[in-house]
């Protein structure tokens, strides 16, 4: 009869991990990376690089067979450190570039002239630059706010302009309302930008990687 044969150990990497353990690290990092859409390559990189360097400093005193498992656990979902990950770095250029172009297209939702439909308009601008604020920074935040401000502005005089015996400015009351709006759209986008510039930033760097 056969004498049992203790299992060989599993191959390891060049790296010196085990197959297994590797094949579970890049199979967590390819889900956090889904998760960074709009974060630049080189900050993409860096933060994985970062996750990696961390997880592998929980994994390496211990090498066990749970260890890589308990290592990935211990630095949280792939979907929380995506969020993290795309506050801290923020978005790449091109990325804030299309967030700008879209912020314009939203104000023109906002103008008077289509009715109700501009407060659904002006919540949706609102929404967007309080989300997307704090991703982009004060600079981008701003210019965020002064797109979807400066679009309103430059669709209502157009209209007039085209229209100007079935279309009006209004009363002095309702240039002030509407400056008021625009000039509060333009603050939010630097509110919400001003967020990453000062608390969310510090509190990731030291919680998240």
């Amino acid at each position: 009869m056969a004498k049992n044969r203790p299992k060989a150990p599993p191959a390891e990497t060049e790296d010196g991990m085990r197959k297994p353990d590797r094949k579970m690290l890049d199979r967590f990092l390819a889900e956090v990376e889904a998760g960074l859409w709009g974060v630049g390559p080189e900050d993409r990189e860096k933060a994985l690089k970062d996750l990696k360097a961390h997880i592998m400093e929980r994994y390496r005193p211990h090498q066990s067979d749970h260890a890589m498992e308990m290592a990935i656990s211990a630095v949280g979902s792939p979907e929380v450190l995506a969020k993290g990950i795309r506050t801290l770095y923020g978005y790449g250029t091109s990325f804030k570039a299309f967030l700008v172009a879209l912020s314009f297209l939203f104000g023109i939702a906002t103008i008077p002239m289509i009715g109700a439909w501009s407060i659904l308009g002006l919540l949706v601008t609102f929404l967007m630059l309080s989300a997307v604020g704090p991703q982009v920074g004060l600079k981008w935040g701003g210019l965020m706010g002064l797109a979807a401000a400066s679009s309103r502005v430059i669709m209502l005089l157009a209209l007039v302009a085209a229209l100007p015996n079935d279309l009006t400015i209004g009363t002095g009351q309702a240039v002030v309302d509407f400056v008021l709006v625009s000039l509060f759209i333009l603050l939010v986008g630097l509110l919400a930008g001003h967020i990453r510039e000062t608390s969310m930033k510090d509190y990731f760097q030291g919680e998240i990687v």
